[in-house]
This record gives structure tokens, C-alpha cells and sequence, in this order.
């Protein structure tokens, strides 16, 4: 990914400025950075500076460009962790499965087919 501050004059995919700028409530005075697929050469993402600052906790007195370059970095950290996170509950899920496999298996062995239909088993 490509990070470029935005000039507010420059069309993004094809939309032209004024355009963009009130679909996106952008002010003159915002500073504001475009996130471009380095392959399409297409505008992916359109950010404030000032809020990615807040949300991720960069400096506001860097650059644009810097607080981009940050931002893509900790927005690939937390998408690192949200798939080890979601990893983790995948795998609690199949011990789960596995225990409630076993738990029904031992129920089983124990109860008639009879007893087994009655609880929907």
C-alpha cells in the first residue's frame, strides 16, 4: 500500500474533489491521507490524520505520510492479533465439540435408545 496526503483538489477513483470532500465531510483545514493499492493504483481508504492519531496513539506533529505509514503498520499488528484471537476461540471450539462428542458417547453407553430419543439425543 501506497500512503499519500491528499491535496483536496486531485479526483480519487474518478469522483472528483468536491465531490469526495462532502461525501466524506472533509474541511479545508483537515489534513487527510489516501491509502492506494500500489497494484490497481485505486484509493482503498481516505483517513484524518487527527483521528487515526487518537484511535492508534501516533504523534499528531508527524507528517501525514508518517502517521499513514503507522497506521498501516498497527492496523496490520491488530489484524495479526484479531486472526490469533479468532485462531484460539477456533481451536477452544473444537475441544469443545470434542469433549461434547465424548460426553454424549459416555451418555450412551449409559442410557437405553429409548431414554436417548426422549432427550433428543
Amino acid at each position: 500500500m501506497i500512503i499519500k496526503t491528499w491535496n483536496k483538489i486531485d479526483s480519487i477513483n474518478g469522483i472528483n474533489a468536491e465531490e469526495v470532500k462532502k461525501s466524506h465531510n472533509i474541511n479545508d483545514s483537515d489534513e487527510v491521507f489516501l491509502v492506494i493499492d500500489e497494484i490497481s493504483n485505486r484509493v482503498k481508504e481516505i483517513q484524518f490524520k487527527d483521528i487515526i492519531c487518537e484511535m492508534f496513539n501516533i504523534d499528531i506533529n508527524l507528517s501525514c505520510e508518517e502517521v499513514g505509514m503507522q497506521y498501516l503498520e498497527k492496523a496490520e499488528e491488530q489484524k495479526q492479533k484479531e486472526k490469533e484471537n479468532i485462531d484460539k476461540l477456533n481451536e477452544q471450539l473444537n475441544q469443545m465439540k470434542e469433549e461434547n462428542k465424548m460426553l454424549r458417547e459416555g451418555l450412551a453407553m449409559l442410557l437405553t435408545e429409548e431414554q436417548l430419543n426422549k432427550l433428543g439425543l
